[in-house]
């Protein structure tokens, strides 16, 4: 099986000045899943020590501003933000601002899409994307990031919203809904995209 038989990009948008408003689609032809690519050869990103001190930072004040009430889980989504905006090309960082009515549903524009980053933490080996199923979808796409080590992540793949939507809806411990995205429908990232 080859691993990754075409990536193309119209041009070189790491080349764009503002790869924001790119709306150029990224194609991977063909596709395997998640579950068809060895964890080894999927992008990691080590997050530098000054950003995972500010995820924490950020994660703080999003707490204490009442935007949710983990501060590990918020920390965790922070640092697993910082290693995709570092995956993808360009000069990204991710916006830490606090909305006291969400984020939108959405923390990145890339290659014409909206990105959700969903980060699962070292306690999990091969994980599944999971989404929230009490609000509403509003990305194109979900990415789901692993982080393996203290600054490391692990880049997994993606989901569009349409399958996504399509899965199963499952309780977590406290008994909150959400979807249930299992490797065989997760789309791996290649593994080199911004260098």
């Amino acid at each position: 099986m080859a691993l990754y038989i075409k990536v193309t990009l119209d041009s070189s948008m790491s080349q764009k000045v503002d790869a924001d408003t790119d709306s150029r689609p990224l194609h991977i032809d063909p596709v395997p899943s998640v579950a068809d690519v060895p964890k080894s050869l999927l992008p990691t990103e080590d997050v530098d020590e000054s950003r995972c001190h500010g995820s924490e930072l950020a994660a703080e004040r999003f707490v204490a501003d009442g935007g949710c009430d983990s501060l590990e889980g918020t920390t965790k989504g922070t640092i697993g933000h910082w290693a995709f905006c570092q995956y993808l090309p360009g000069d990204r960082k991710p916006d830490s601002n606090v909305y006291p009515n969400g984020d939108g549903g959405w923390d990145e524009k890339f290659g014409g899409h909206t990105w959700d980053v969903k980060t699962v933490g070292r306690h999990v080996e091969t994980p599944a994307l999971t989404v929230d199923a009490m609000a509403r979808l509003r990305a194109d796409r979900y990415a789901l990031v692993n982080r393996v080590g203290k600054n490391t992540c692990r880049i997994v793949g993606y989901a569009p919203r349409e399958t996504v939507k399509a899965q199963q809806i499952r309780l977590n411990e406290y008994g909150r809904a959400y979807y249930h995205v299992p490797r065989d429908k997760i789309t791996p990232f290649p593994p080199v995209l911004s260098r």
